[in-house]
Protein backbone atom coordinates (compact mmCIF):
# COMPACT_ATOMS: atom_id res chain seq x y z
CA UNK A 1 0.00 0.00 0.00
CA UNK A 2 1.32 3.27 -0.83
CA UNK A 3 2.27 5.97 1.70
CA UNK A 4 -0.78 8.36 0.58
CA UNK A 5 -3.00 5.25 0.41
CA UNK A 6 -2.04 4.80 4.39
CA UNK A 7 -2.83 8.00 5.28
CA UNK A 8 -6.14 7.84 3.65
CA UNK A 9 -6.90 4.74 5.97
CA UNK A 10 -5.73 6.54 8.88
CA UNK A 11 -8.41 9.72 7.95
CA UNK A 12 -10.73 7.34 7.51
CA UNK A 13 -10.25 5.22 10.79
CA UNK A 14 -10.49 8.95 12.69
CA UNK A 15 -13.32 10.00 10.87
CA UNK A 16 -14.83 7.36 11.86
CA UNK A 17 -14.34 7.59 15.47
CA UNK A 18 -14.86 10.79 15.69
CA UNK A 19 -18.42 10.24 14.12
CA UNK A 20 -19.26 7.66 16.12
CA UNK A 21 -18.45 9.52 19.46
CA UNK A 22 -20.40 12.67 18.07
CA UNK A 23 -23.94 10.03 17.22
CA UNK A 24 -23.19 8.30 20.82
CA UNK A 25 -24.01 11.65 22.02
CA UNK A 26 -26.34 12.91 19.62
CA UNK A 27 -28.85 9.60 20.96
CA UNK A 28 -28.27 10.60 24.97
CA UNK A 29 -29.45 13.67 24.28
CA UNK A 30 -32.47 13.08 22.02
CA UNK A 31 -33.76 10.15 24.43
CA UNK A 32 -36.74 8.86 22.87
CA UNK A 33 -35.06 10.29 19.74
CA UNK A 34 -37.48 13.57 19.58
CA UNK A 35 -34.63 15.54 17.60
CA UNK A 36 -34.19 12.16 15.34
CA UNK A 37 -37.12 12.20 13.66
CA UNK A 38 -38.23 8.82 11.82
CA UNK A 39 -39.50 8.77 8.53
CA UNK A 40 -40.58 5.57 6.68
CA UNK A 41 -38.78 5.21 3.06
CA UNK A 42 -40.94 2.36 1.70
CA UNK A 43 -42.53 0.83 5.04
CA UNK A 44 -42.86 1.28 8.57
CA UNK A 45 -40.03 -1.90 8.74
CA UNK A 46 -37.59 0.74 6.01
CA UNK A 47 -37.00 3.45 8.20
CA UNK A 48 -34.47 6.77 7.96
CA UNK A 49 -33.59 9.16 10.86
CA UNK A 50 -32.63 12.43 11.16
CA UNK A 51 -29.30 10.97 12.67
CA UNK A 52 -28.97 8.98 9.47
CA UNK A 53 -28.57 11.97 7.52
CA UNK A 54 -26.72 13.76 9.92
CA UNK A 55 -23.65 11.21 9.62
CA UNK A 56 -23.99 11.25 5.78
CA UNK A 57 -23.32 14.69 5.51
CA UNK A 58 -20.45 15.13 8.14
CA UNK A 59 -18.68 12.37 6.80
CA UNK A 60 -19.52 12.96 2.80
CA UNK A 61 -18.23 16.48 4.06
CA UNK A 62 -15.06 15.82 5.55
CA UNK A 63 -14.30 13.47 2.38
CA UNK A 64 -14.93 15.59 0.33
CA UNK A 65 -12.71 18.40 1.74
CA UNK A 66 -9.83 16.45 2.12
CA UNK A 67 -9.92 14.23 -1.41
CA UNK A 68 -12.28 16.74 -3.56
CA UNK A 69 -11.63 14.63 -6.45
CA UNK A 70 -12.85 10.98 -4.93
CA UNK A 71 -16.83 10.42 -4.89
CA UNK A 72 -19.09 9.51 -2.43
CA UNK A 73 -21.66 6.96 -2.82
CA UNK A 74 -24.28 6.36 0.31
CA UNK A 75 -27.58 4.77 1.42
CA UNK A 76 -29.11 8.56 1.95
CA UNK A 77 -29.61 9.96 -1.86
CA UNK A 78 -25.75 10.75 -2.28
CA UNK A 79 -25.30 8.87 -5.80
CA UNK A 80 -21.70 10.03 -6.93
CA UNK A 81 -20.54 7.11 -9.06
CA UNK A 82 -17.97 4.46 -9.08
CA UNK A 83 -16.42 5.20 -11.68
CA UNK A 84 -13.10 7.18 -9.70
CA UNK A 85 -10.43 6.45 -9.08
CA UNK A 86 -11.51 6.16 -5.66
CA UNK A 87 -14.69 5.84 -4.01
CA UNK A 88 -15.93 5.80 -0.73
CA UNK A 89 -19.35 3.53 -0.29
CA UNK A 90 -21.32 4.66 3.09
CA UNK A 91 -23.85 2.84 5.20
CA UNK A 92 -24.00 6.33 7.77
CA UNK A 93 -26.81 4.16 10.36
CA UNK A 94 -26.35 -0.04 9.16
CA UNK A 95 -29.25 -1.33 11.20
CA UNK A 96 -31.35 2.00 12.28
CA UNK A 97 -33.91 0.04 13.57
CA UNK A 98 -31.65 -1.57 16.35
CA UNK A 99 -30.48 2.27 16.88
CA UNK A 100 -34.04 3.26 17.68
CA UNK A 101 -35.13 0.97 19.34
CA UNK A 102 -32.39 -0.20 21.53
CA UNK A 103 -29.52 2.23 21.27
CA UNK A 104 -27.11 -0.77 20.44
CA UNK A 105 -26.31 -3.28 17.55
CA UNK A 106 -25.99 -0.24 14.72
CA UNK A 107 -23.12 0.69 12.75
CA UNK A 108 -20.97 3.04 11.07
CA UNK A 109 -19.75 1.14 7.36
CA UNK A 110 -17.55 2.77 4.99
CA UNK A 111 -16.06 0.45 2.06
CA UNK A 112 -13.31 2.66 0.01
CA UNK A 113 -13.43 1.38 -3.71
CA UNK A 114 -10.30 1.74 -5.93
CA UNK A 115 -10.70 1.82 -9.66
CA UNK A 116 -14.24 0.03 -9.15
CA UNK A 117 -13.20 -2.42 -6.85
CA UNK A 118 -12.79 -3.18 -3.31
CA UNK A 119 -9.66 -1.87 -1.74
CA UNK A 120 -10.52 -1.39 1.96
CA UNK A 121 -13.42 -1.54 4.44
CA UNK A 122 -14.13 -0.05 7.71
CA UNK A 123 -17.21 -1.20 9.98
CA UNK A 124 -17.54 0.83 13.18
CA UNK A 125 -19.83 -1.21 16.14
CA UNK A 126 -20.74 2.62 17.56
CA UNK A 127 -21.60 1.50 21.10
CA UNK A 128 -19.24 -1.09 21.66
CA UNK A 129 -16.64 0.92 20.47
CA UNK A 130 -15.07 -1.63 18.37
CA UNK A 131 -13.82 -1.25 14.81
CA UNK A 132 -13.05 -4.08 12.20
CA UNK A 133 -11.20 -3.12 9.12
CA UNK A 134 -9.44 -4.72 6.33
CA UNK A 135 -7.37 -4.61 3.00
CA UNK A 136 -8.98 -6.57 -0.04
CA UNK A 137 -6.09 -8.27 -0.79
CA UNK A 138 -5.76 -12.13 -1.35
CA UNK A 139 -5.57 -14.52 1.80
CA UNK A 140 -5.21 -18.12 2.26
CA UNK A 141 -8.52 -19.84 2.83
CA UNK A 142 -10.04 -19.59 5.94
CA UNK A 143 -10.27 -21.98 8.54
CA UNK A 144 -13.63 -22.83 9.07
CA UNK A 145 -16.18 -25.49 10.86
CA UNK A 146 -18.51 -27.39 9.26
CA UNK A 147 -22.35 -26.20 9.05
CA UNK A 148 -23.15 -28.83 11.79
CA UNK A 149 -21.08 -26.96 13.72
CA UNK A 150 -21.40 -23.59 13.11
CA UNK A 151 -23.72 -20.30 12.81
CA UNK A 152 -25.57 -19.08 10.15
CA UNK A 153 -26.97 -15.42 9.79
CA UNK A 154 -30.26 -15.42 8.04
CA UNK A 155 -33.53 -13.43 8.22
CA UNK A 156 -37.17 -13.80 7.68
CA UNK A 157 -37.26 -12.08 4.56
CA UNK A 158 -34.70 -13.78 3.32
CA UNK A 159 -36.28 -16.78 4.05
CA UNK A 160 -39.10 -15.50 2.36
CA UNK A 161 -37.58 -14.96 -0.93
CA UNK A 162 -35.83 -18.07 -0.47
CA UNK A 163 -39.03 -19.96 -0.85
CA UNK A 164 -40.24 -18.14 -3.73
CA UNK A 165 -36.90 -19.57 -5.37
CA UNK A 166 -37.84 -22.81 -4.60
CA UNK A 167 -35.35 -23.21 -1.98
CA UNK A 168 -36.23 -24.65 1.66
CA UNK A 169 -34.88 -22.35 4.12
CA UNK A 170 -36.15 -24.66 6.86
CA UNK A 171 -33.41 -27.36 5.83
CA UNK A 172 -31.13 -24.85 4.90
CA UNK A 173 -31.71 -23.61 9.19
CA UNK A 174 -31.18 -27.09 10.25
CA UNK A 175 -27.67 -27.78 8.46
CA UNK A 176 -26.42 -25.42 11.25
CA UNK A 177 -26.24 -25.84 14.80
CA UNK A 178 -27.48 -22.50 14.97
CA UNK A 179 -29.22 -19.35 13.01
CA UNK A 180 -29.25 -15.62 13.84
CA UNK A 181 -30.34 -12.47 12.69
CA UNK A 182 -29.03 -9.20 14.38
CA UNK A 183 -30.59 -6.53 11.93
CA UNK A 184 -27.47 -4.93 11.14
CA UNK A 185 -25.78 -6.33 7.80
CA UNK A 186 -22.44 -5.07 8.13
CA UNK A 187 -21.75 -6.64 11.90
CA UNK A 188 -23.28 -9.74 10.33
CA UNK A 189 -20.43 -10.11 7.97
CA UNK A 190 -17.24 -9.09 10.10
CA UNK A 191 -18.54 -12.05 12.49
CA UNK A 192 -17.83 -14.57 9.54
CA UNK A 193 -14.67 -12.68 9.04
CA UNK A 194 -13.68 -12.79 12.79
CA UNK A 195 -14.45 -16.34 12.83
CA UNK A 196 -17.66 -16.21 15.33
CA UNK A 197 -20.12 -17.59 12.46
CA UNK A 198 -19.77 -19.39 9.23
CA UNK A 199 -22.09 -18.41 7.10
CA UNK A 200 -24.25 -15.29 5.87
CA UNK A 201 -27.26 -15.55 3.42
CA UNK A 202 -28.97 -12.32 2.50
CA UNK A 203 -31.53 -11.82 -0.54
CA UNK A 204 -31.77 -8.16 -0.67
CA UNK A 205 -28.55 -5.95 0.06
CA UNK A 206 -27.51 -2.78 -1.48
CA UNK A 207 -23.98 -2.11 -2.25
CA UNK A 208 -24.01 -0.11 1.01
CA UNK A 209 -24.66 -2.88 2.86
CA UNK A 210 -22.05 -4.78 2.56
CA UNK A 211 -19.31 -2.89 0.45
CA UNK A 212 -16.94 -2.42 3.72
CA UNK A 213 -17.34 -5.25 5.16
CA UNK A 214 -16.73 -7.39 1.03
CA UNK A 215 -12.81 -5.90 1.61
CA UNK A 216 -13.13 -7.43 5.80
CA UNK A 217 -13.89 -10.97 4.17
CA UNK A 218 -11.09 -10.34 1.29
CA UNK A 219 -8.85 -9.60 3.72
CA UNK A 220 -9.56 -12.56 6.18
CA UNK A 221 -9.60 -15.44 3.88
CA UNK A 222 -13.37 -15.64 3.59
CA UNK A 223 -15.37 -15.64 0.05
CA UNK A 224 -18.63 -13.45 -0.56
CA UNK A 225 -20.13 -14.42 -3.75
CA UNK A 226 -22.82 -12.32 -5.12
CA UNK A 227 -25.84 -11.47 -8.04
CA UNK A 228 -27.10 -8.40 -8.74
CA UNK A 229 -31.12 -8.73 -9.60
CA UNK A 230 -32.99 -6.08 -12.32
CA UNK A 231 -34.14 -4.07 -9.20
CA UNK A 232 -30.93 -3.17 -8.09
CA UNK A 233 -30.84 -5.01 -4.72
CA UNK A 234 -28.13 -7.82 -4.29
CA UNK A 235 -28.53 -11.40 -3.35
CA UNK A 236 -24.65 -12.18 -1.22
CA UNK A 237 -23.97 -15.27 1.06
CA UNK A 238 -20.50 -15.01 2.80
CA UNK A 239 -18.66 -17.94 4.21
CA UNK A 240 -15.69 -19.47 5.37
CA UNK A 241 -15.46 -22.68 3.89
CA UNK A 242 -16.29 -24.42 0.81
CA UNK A 243 -17.92 -27.41 2.87
CA UNK A 244 -20.03 -24.61 4.72
CA UNK A 245 -21.27 -22.99 0.89
CA UNK A 246 -21.58 -26.55 -0.10
CA UNK A 247 -24.95 -26.73 2.07
CA UNK A 248 -26.78 -24.18 0.26
CA UNK A 249 -29.62 -24.58 -1.32
CA UNK A 250 -28.71 -25.19 -5.20
CA UNK A 251 -31.35 -22.78 -6.35
CA UNK A 252 -29.35 -20.29 -4.29
CA UNK A 253 -26.28 -21.22 -5.12
CA UNK A 254 -27.17 -21.23 -9.14
CA UNK A 255 -27.99 -17.63 -9.01
CA UNK A 256 -24.67 -16.74 -7.27
CA UNK A 257 -23.09 -18.69 -9.70
CA UNK A 258 -24.81 -16.85 -12.40
CA UNK A 259 -26.73 -19.88 -13.70
CA UNK A 260 -30.37 -19.40 -12.57
CA UNK A 261 -32.43 -15.87 -12.65
CA UNK A 262 -31.43 -13.16 -10.47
Amino acid sequence: MKVQEKAMISFARNLLFSTGRALREKRKESAALPGALVHQKTGHSDIVTDHDLWVQQQIAEQIHGRYPAHHVLSEEGLNQSLDAEFCWILDPIDGTTNYCAWGDGYAISLGIFKEGRPFYGLVLDVEAQKLCEGEAKPQPQAAGRPASEGILYMGFKTMQDLERMGANPYALAEAFRGVRYGGCASLELCEVAQGRADCYVNTHLKLWDFAAAWAILQSSGCQLRMAQSPKGQYMVCAYRSEEVYAVLPEALKARLEGKGDK
